[in-house]
């Protein structure tokens, strides 16, 4: 899984992105069918499959390194994908991929302003309104943040 999608990466770049493409497609599918056969692993297995962290987060177990795998090949898919302008597989890889790290445990500004710009691309304004309102809720965002201020003179000048 690492290989393909490391060879991915390294095709995503002009005039390889079709190479990139069927890289990543196969990284995409290894991580699916892994996390369709993780309770078939061995102890041992698990264990080398979960990613150790450093600080308050601590190691996170198999299911949620899986997780973060598929968000990671969904986010790089969708990357590629932009380069070859085909803009509703890539709205739908970054949604996957947020809805990844969501199972991972993974919320915070950065997905809501994420999920914020897929909803919208999607045509689903209330959608994007919840995830706003997660965001004005951020304890993390102060009346002086950029995206707070952004926000607020996007909703004025539709007013």
């Amino acid at each position: 899984m690492l290989a393909t999608g490391t060879r991915g990466l390294v095709f995503a770049r002009p005039g390889f992105h079709p190479a990139a493409e069927e890289e990543l497609n196969a990284d995409v599918g290894d991580a699916k069918a892994l996390a369709g056969r993780l309770d078939e692993l061995s102890d041992a297995e698990r264990a080398a499959l979960t990613l150790r962290l450093h600080g308050k987060a601590g190691d996170l177990g198999p299911e949620k390194t899986v997780e973060i795998l598929q968000a990671a090949g969904l986010f790089a898919r969708g990357w590629n994908r932009l380069s070859l302008e085909r803009k509703e597989p890539v709205v739908d890889d970054f949604d996957g991929a947020l809805a990844a790290l969501v199972r991972a445990g993974i919320e915070n500004e950065a997905t809501a302003w994420a999920s914020v710009v897929a909803a919208l691309e999607h045509g689903e304004i209330e959608r994007a309104g919840e995830h706003l309102g997660r965001l004005a809720k951020s304890p993390n965002l102060d009346a002086e943040s950029w995206p707070r201020r952004a926000t607020s003179a996007a909703c004025s000048d539709r007013s």
